[in-house]
């Protein structure tokens, strides 16, 4: 699979578009989960895409 590279004017999402990279390679986190938990509810599904969000969610409870 080839990532093609993301633009974002939001600099959470875009925060969470490389955790989501880091949690796919199998990378540990260094960033607590209350703080992830708070990004996820200020923004929109709509703004990171909902697709990304769940791949984000389902590599998260699996780590």
């Amino acid at each position: 699979m080839q990532l093609r590279p993301f633009t974002c004017r939001n600099e959470e999402a875009a925060a969470l578009y490389a955790y989501t990279f880091m949690v796919h390679a199998g990378e540990t986190l260094s960033v607590e989960a209350p703080h992830l938990a708070a990004m996820l509810a200020r923004l929109a599904a709509a703004e990171i895409g909902i697709d990304m969000l769940a791949t984000f969610l389902r590599n998260a409870r699996s780590a």
